[in-house]
């Protein structure tokens, strides 16, 4: 095999049972009559705390390093073929989701200190543009892309706008180019 692909978005957590109700996420909430506790059912964060994005799975960049860790086991090259963070998300004790461009940096700069630690043959971000089409959801709701784009009446594109995700990763690949430029070449 040349590489093994792994995808990573952290791992799902499913709740069912009894709790305060803060949880994030898309959870089933009843009120249980006269106490301050509610029955619920669904897909939330890991701790207290947490935050979840928009279509289920917790922001828990720590995940991919448990999922390349798995796979470095098959002793064959690696490759990231797909993993983002969706800037669409949900809180601890927060009722909306809400656009946290700010998490979205931060979860690619966790991975890339985790990164560092594996010989990865690439690394695929899913996916650049805000509002693209997402299987189950269409153009809405979600929203993984690092970069928004301004269009015309006919679609054509007019503006682009980096996030900050965008933007740190743009500067990371300068780094990387220039630490290239500076290795001696070998014969």
């Amino acid at each position: 095999m040349d590489f093994i692909g792994v995808q990573s978005y952290g791992f799902p957590v499913l709740k069912v049972g009894f709790s305060s109700g803060k949880e994030p996420g898309i959870l089933s909430k009843i009120k249980m009559p006269g106490l301050n506790y509610f029955f619920v059912s669904g897909a939330t964060c890991k701790d207290a705390g947490g935050k979840v994005s928009s279509f289920g799975p917790p922001y828990s960049p720590d995940d991919l390093e448990l999922v390349l860790e798995e796979a470095k086991e098959l002793k064959i090259p690696i490759a990231i073929t797909e993993t983002g963070c969706d800037a669409n998300l949900q809180s601890w004790g927060e009722k909306a989701i809400k656009l946290d461009e700010k998490t979205q940096k931060e979860y690619f700069e966790k991975i890339f200190n985790i990164l560092t630690r594996f010989n990865l043959k690439g690394l695929f971000i899913w996916t650049l543009f805000k509002n693209q089409l997402e299987w189950e959801n269409g153009t809405k709701k979600i929203s993984l892309g690092i970069i928004s784009d301004k269009r015309n009446n006919s679609g054509k594109i007019k503006k682009i706008e980096l996030n900050p995700a965008a933007i740190y990763l743009q500067n990371i690949f300068k780094e990387m180019l220039k630490i290239k430029k500076m290795q001696p070449i070998s014969t």
